[in-house]
């Protein structure tokens, strides 16, 4: 017989299998982070190594009902991408992958960015994601309120406590120095921006007089502020009382702080309108350098040339915008918080002004203006300009604009004085609106990063 040939073996391949082990690989996240608003905050995320990772990517989402909104790509070396919505607020540190450090920054926090985010490292052969959930709360704000003796006297008077700018909810009590609650009509609004304000109004009669406080609580830190207000026995026979009350602080502190005023003042000038109106600023009048909120109630300098439509509303050579709304008749207030910045003008503006070129602001062209400059002395924008005599500072701003008196009047909203008022007369017979005006200062290499604020 004859062998049949043994047919060929296949010949072998050489080839190799790397096995990624992916169990130190994990993201890591806390699961609750703390923020401020207005202030960055970093969610944080870590991964060990990805050196046996193929193009790995970290994406960054927002999870809200069981969907997840994708809004940062981190890809390395080749930087990373944020969707529209938070364009210019997101970054993770461009060495991210060699520290393993691929935190979220989130800057300028705003209530509505509150929630649970995921950090999801991403390559070709594998994928795993962790969670942290982002609580927020707010720096506590304050303005005074106006209280008067609507029972008559001797009948007993009502104190009002108004405070705003608060996140989450907080809540308000009232009691006397023996521990003793009183009842109060308390009002909680939320505005544009989810911050919440409060105003709580109680009736004070003599048998309750001594010290009475009003305490505000933020339940999520348990922080409490609150202010107490001494009702001496020779102030009782006064008809027109006014007391303002003043909460100092932030509500970032540890434990509340307080202050006594003796109520025995009389009311001086505060405007009738005493109701903040809903001012927005028009994007369309911004000089290219100013960064608006989103939801277009504060402004600040980004110390950059923003590509814009460049068109007649818009100022090009002061840094200026201008409110969407504008007046003709009538009397109208509005509030402006300036923080700590160490310049910023505000007030009111012709409609009919010069936009474009360099000018001067004063009333002689359409502006009535005070404002801060290099953090030095407070003026008010005559031509020449007025020095005004300002103590402790000026951080908020109320601007009651009086057109039948033919005048508007600026006040210290945290002591209720009368900063300085401008004759609106001569310009009686021009046609136009008057339009609230907010300017971050002069152009400087080096801006001021606060936001100048409209308040609800």
């Amino acid at each position: 017989k004859t062998a049949l040939p043994c047919p060929a073996l296949p010949q072998c391949q050489e080839f190799s299998l790397t096995l990624v082990s992916t169990e130190n690989l994990k993201p890591t996240s806390l699961q609750n982070v703390l923020g401020i608003v207005g202030q960055d905050t970093i969610l944080p995320c870590t991964i060990s190594s990805t050196e046996s990772l193929e193009n790995p990517q970290v994406q960054w989402g927002k999870i809200t009902d069981g969907h997840t909104e994708n809004i940062y790509t981190y890809m390395g070396q080749s930087g990373g991408e944020s969707v529209q919505k938070y364009r210019g607020r997101t970054s993770v540190p461009g060495d991210g992958f060699a520290t393993g450090n691929v935190s979220l920054t989130l800057k300028n926090v705003l209530p509505a960015d509150e929630g649970i985010y995921s950090c999801t490292v991403i390559s070709r052969e594998w994928s795993a994601d962790t969670a942290t959930k982002l609580k927020l709360l707010c720096k506590l704000h304050a303005q005074p309120e106006p209280c008067s003796d609507p029972h008559g006297a001797g009948q007993g008077f009502e104190l009002s406590c108004r405070s705003h700018g608060w996140f989450p909810e907080p809540t308000v009590q009232w009691v006397t120095e023996y521990g003793q609650g009183l009842f109060a009509d308390t009002e909680i609004h939320q505005d544009s921006r989810k911050l919440f304000s409060v105003w709580s109004r109680v009736t004070v009669t003599g048998e309750q007089g001594g010290k009475v406080t009003c305490e505000i609580l933020n339940p999520l830190v348990q922080v409490e502020k609150k202010t107490t207000v001494l009702l001496s026995g020779e102030c009782h026979h006064l008809s027109s009382l006014c007391w303002r009350l003043i909460v100092s602080g932030g509500a970032e502190g540890t434990e509340g702080k307080g202050s006594e005023i003796t109520a025995c003042v009389l009311c001086s000038s505060w405007p009738d309108l005493t109701i903040a109106e809903c001012v927005t600023l028009d994007a369309d009048t911004a000089h290219p350098r100013l960064e608006l909120f989103v939801d277009e109630t504060g402004v600040r300098d980004s110390g950059v040339i923003r590509c814009v439509p460049n068109n007649e509303k818009r100022f090009d050579s002061h840094l200026i915008v201008l409110a969407k709304q504008g007046y003709t008749s009538g009397k109208h207030y509005w509030e402006v918080d300036a923080g700590k910045r160490k310049s910023w003008a505000v007030g009111i503006a012709l409609e009919s002004v010069t936009r474009k070129g360099p000018f001067t602001l004063s009333p002689q062209n359409g502006f009535w203006v005070i404002g801060l400059a290099d953090g030095g002395h407070y003026w008010a924008y005559t031509d020449p300009r007025t020095r005004l005599n300002i103590s402790g500072g000026l951080n908020v701003i109320g601007i009651f604009l009086d057109i039948p008196g033919k005048q508007v009047t600026f006040y210290d909203v945290c002591d209720g004085e009368t900063v300085y008022i401008f004759s609106i007369a001569s310009c009686s017979s021009q046609k136009g609106k008057f339009i609230p005006l907010f300017s971050t200062g002069p152009a400087v290499q080096n801006p001021d990063k606060g936001f100048l604020v409209i308040e609800e």
